[in-house]
């Protein structure tokens, strides 16, 4: 029925999935960051 609630994984509430999925995108950007910047070289004093 068109009136349904569209359910994700049991969670009724769009805002609280699309929250949850924001937080896993960021999750995995940050590491992607911190993978292609693991050796880079920086400043050796700090």
């Amino acid at each position: 029925m068109a009136s349904e609630v569209r359910r994700l994984f049991g969670i009724d509430d769009p805002w609280v999935w699309s929250a949850y999925v924001l937080s896993i995108g960021f999750a995995m950007i940050c590491a992607v960051y911190g993978i292609l910047n693991w050796n880079k070289e920086g400043d050796l004093n700090g």
